[in-house]
């Protein structure tokens, strides 16, 4: 549930005078509607979050494949994903689930030992929780750098992506639907130590990334118990630490596989806002789904040449932990000149 406002009968007592005293039966379930169905709106920050491992995931794993097959090469890249995320209710917000996916293009550049590139692309996303959802389409841009120093290899980039939302919530009576933006501002960098195999190699690494988030105000419509939500902006800073190995079966086809303990911190790690009725009120904190904390995150793909100077990469991504997980499904082809 929401955390309640400093006179915690007030918004109840805003909403029986903006509905009328007819629908005074109908009091416990209206007020609900207009407090606990409001967490919707804080938890799709979420879900963005979700959405947005998935183009540092595609990137640092173009990066890897880049350098495995010859760091010095110019040349063009494709990624595309879907992922799918569940996160348990608790007493502040009901359960989320969300899926979605993209795609991203970008260009490489060798300039010395320093592989860099620009990228662009697009997403969608569907936030799901009981009494309505949030869709949202995204426009991605970016940029990212590699490089190898010895056994140690270097990453990082850094994206922008803004997000057109629209809203529906089914209240009693009608459904508040509102249309308003976000955006999620990331940076990441990865270091890790390669240690050759005879077939492969083995890495620990440490990953560390910040999202900034960013999301307009809001103001629903169509509906009695509309909610207008403050603007908000926060960050969710996240660490990884773990081993990445490849192994390769035969000339052009490797495989590879990671494990890493992931653990999240920063202001909006536990998402929420402020809000209150639109026709008037006092205002209520609203708290959505949070981030998990500690997590473990895991993934194992294959890579392989289909003509020279081209390759493929599949995999499989998952993160598991603090009643939440997020798993994907990744596809990327690299041309190479």
């Amino acid at each position: 549930m929401t955390s309640p406002c400093p006179a915690a009968s007030r918004p109840k007592l805003t909403l029986v005078a903006a509905l009328g005293a007819g629908v005074g039966l109908f009091l416990p379930h209206l007020a609900h509607a207009a407090t606990d169905d409001g967490t919707l709106l804080v938890s799709s920050r979420t879900a963005l979050l979700d959405d947005s491992r998935q183009i540092r995931a595609s990137v640092l794993r173009h990066s890897l494949v880049q350098a495995a097959g010859g760091a010095q090469d110019d040349g063009m890249w494709t990624s595309t994903w879907g992922h799918w995320g569940d996160h348990d209710g608790n007493a502040s917000a009901a359960r989320l689930r969300n899926n979605g996916g993209g795609v991203l293009g970008g260009v490489d550049r060798a300039v010395g030992e320093v592989h860099i590139g620009a990228m662009a692309g697009a997403g969608n996303l569907t936030a799901r929780a009981a009494g309505g959802d949030v869709q949202a389409q995204s426009s991605i841009l970016g940029a990212y750098v590699a490089t190898e120093s010895g056994h140690w290899q270097w990453q990082g980039g850094v994206s922008y992506t803004w997000s057109q939302m629209d809203s529906h919530r089914r209240t009693l009576p009608g459904v508040a639907s509102a249309r308003y933006s976000g955006g999620i501002a990331q940076g990441w960098a990865d270091g890790g130590y390669r240690i050759a195999t005879a077939r492969g190699s083995v890495t620990p690494f440490v990953n560390l990334a910040r999202a900034q988030l960013f999301q307009d105000a809001i103001n629903e419509n169509n509906a009695a118990s509309a909610l207008h939500t403050d603007a908000t902006h926060g960050h969710v800073d996240i660490g990884t630490l773990g081993i990445r190995g490849a192994m390769q079966f035969q000339d052009g086809v490797v495989g590879h596989a990671g494990i890493g303990y992931q653990r999240a911190w920063g202001d909006d790690v536990r998402p929420s806002d402020m809000q209150r009725l639109v026709n008037g009120g006092d205002p209520f904190q609203a708290i959505g789904v949070p981030t998990p904390r500690n997590a473990a995150v895991a993934d194992l793909g294959i890579a392989f040449a289909t003509s020279k100077g081209t390759s493929v990469d599949a995999s499989y991504r998952g993160m598991f932990g603090g009643g939440a997980k997020d798993q994907a499904l990744r596809v990327s082809v690299t041309i190479k000149w």
